[in-house]
């Protein structure tokens, strides 16, 4: 392949040169995605799946353009390594795609490849850049970023790429031409998901993922949320389209179901489904539809995400039937003015408690989600919600530290209240990002670290009755909120590997995930 590049004015040095390919040798364009997928507190951590990739790519290869993934797994990453495998590509244009966490990742690998190719153009999508495309477009290293949803925005660029037009007007992009940035308007949203091509499995090396083992697949059948929690980039998104009627969209039952049944052919390990979608029974409609087709034609178990709010016993009842196994649910904090007023999560203690106990009525198992470190939080405060987890039971629980992403609502609480630091992580779960003046990152790391242990013991506590258990637990408030405690220690000796909390939480994994893989084998629901 040769490329040509157009003449820029002598005055001024283009940072976005239109490529002009001669397809007199190559009659085929080639995207180069980089997926920056990195979270190095868990041990060989082998990346997951992401549905706008798969989506842009199968979008890109129904045009006859040809896609592949460069699949970032491991935190230190080798420039020659890295520079090898792009001109291995021997692409026309590096697509990264990247959350806020994994953003600064991005800034480092495109300034390593800008300078070694300078003739390909470089873009950046995902949510990031469309939360903040400012500091987005500002790297040095990106020419390019996209902004909401991509598969119509990169169809239209890589058409004139290849038709050696104009591209810097392409909606839902923000293009960098000499010292000038153009800010193109986003497109309206796709209305039918089912237009869109089925999504690219091939992309990704499906067997080799993170929860591939445990015979995980996942899957996404609409897009949008019907909520506005301050710590979500959901309500940004909403902002971008604010002229829209909706931002909730569904890919029919019917298309559902048919590309799960191709995706179960295709890869026979996967005896239980993931639905990564924000909350799969937000419409009553849809998901009486959807739970009839799945349990006569898919029959296998899966597990959602659902909203205490909308749950009622008759979802639940559909849930079961149709063979939910599992459902995740936000707790995020047990204080009820911290998850209404700084969360903006307007569900009630009474609410939470409900949704889990319906969902155990109906025979499915339960997953809750929690954040430590919450602005305005303290460690009584972290106890409530470790409190009301041992109340209301879950099957499993999650505990992440908070961190705020930038632009979020939540965000600007942080910065406005000077809790911001200049550490960043790339993931929930070893450090807080955040100096708060109710509770300290020792408290923090401590509490997100013990979090299930010291549920259990309250948990224990809870449901036996005995001489002076009133006095204990008060006790035990006093202790583990006291500043004398050494949550610093213990959050240390967490890190030894036979120190035996660490052992015994890696044995109750092992056992957890030997009996997931007992029920696969046997077809049984969890």
């Amino acid at each position: 392949m040769s490329t040509k590049i157009k003449p820029q004015s002598t005055q001024r040095k283009a940072l976005v040169m239109i490529i002009i390919l001669d397809y007199n040798e190559v009659n085929i364009m080639k995207v180069l995605f980089i997926y920056p997928d990195i979270t190095p507190s868990i041990p060989g951590y082998k990346g997951s799946l992401s549905f706008g990739l798969i989506s842009l790519s199968a979008v890109l290869k129904e045009r006859s353009i040809s896609s592949s993934l460069l699949h970032l797994t491991k935190k230190k990453y080798e420039k020659d390594e890295l520079l090898q495998k792009v001109e291995e590509a021997n692409c026309d244009l590096i697509a990264f795609s990247a959350g806020s966490a994994m953003f600064h990742y991005v800034v480092t690998f495109s300034s390593w490849i800008k300078k070694a190719f300078k003739n390909i153009p470089i873009l950046c999508g995902g949510v990031h850049p469309t939360i903040c495309p400012e500091e987005s477009i500002a790297c040095e290293g990106i020419d390019m970023i996209g902004i909401g949803e991509g598969e119509l925005a990169l169809a239209e660029l890589c058409d004139l790429m290849q038709n050696n037009k104009d591209f810097r007007s392409v909606r839902n992009f923000w293009v960098k031409d000499d010292r000038k940035i153009y800010k193109n308007p986003v497109r309206p949203l796709i209305t039918d998901l089912d237009t869109l091509p089925l999504y690219d499995w091939d992309l990704f090396e499906m067997k080799s993922l993170q929860d591939s083992p445990e015979g995980v697949g996942n899957y996404l059948a609409s897009r949008g949320c019907l909520f506005d929690c301050s710590y979500c980039a959901n309500h940004q998104i909403k902002i971008i389209y604010s002229g829209e009627r909706t931002i909730i969209r569904y890919q029919s039952v019917q298309r559902v179901i048919q590309e799960i049944e191709i995706l179960i052919k295709k890869y026979p390990f996967i005896r239980y489904l993931v639905f990564q979608d924000d909350i799969l029974a937000k419409n009553r409609t849809w998901f009486t539809e959807f739970a009839h087709a799945f349990s006569s034609i898919i029959k296998i178990p899966y597990m959602c995400n659902a909203r205490p709010e909308l749950l009622t016993d008759a979802t639940a009842k559909l849930m079961k039937s149709s063979g939910c196994s599992r459902a995740w649910l936000g707790v995020e904090s047990g204080n009820e003015e911290i998850r209404k007023k700084v969360l903006k999560r307007n569900v009630s203690q009474q609410q939470l408690k409900k949704a889990f106990a319906i969902l155990h009525a109906h025979g499915i198992a339960t997953q809750s989600f929690n954040m430590i470190g919450i602005p305005y939080e303290d460690p009584r405060k972290v106890l409530e919600t470790i409190k009301l987890n041992a109340e209301i039971n879950p099957t499993g629980m999650q505990a992440t530290i908070f961190y705020p992403y930038p632009n979020s609502e939540i965000y600007h609480i942080c910065k406005k209240e000077g809790f911001l630091t200049e550490f960043s992580a790339d993931d929930y779960h070893t450090k807080t990002i955040l100096q708060l003046p109710t509770i300290s990152k020792s408290q923090i790391e401590f509490f997100k670290r013990y979090f299930r242990i010291v549920v259990k013991l309250y948990s224990i506590l809870f449901h036996h009755n005995f001489y002076g258990k009133t006095s204990l637990l008060k006790f035990l408030d006093s202790l583990l909120t006291s500043k004398y405690f050494p949550h610093a220690l213990l959050t240390n000796l967490y890190q030894i590997p036979l120190f035996p909390v660490k052992y015994l939480h890696s044995r109750y994994f092992q056992r957890l995930y030997k009996r997931r893989a007992r029920q696969f084998k046997k077809g049984s629901r969890l």
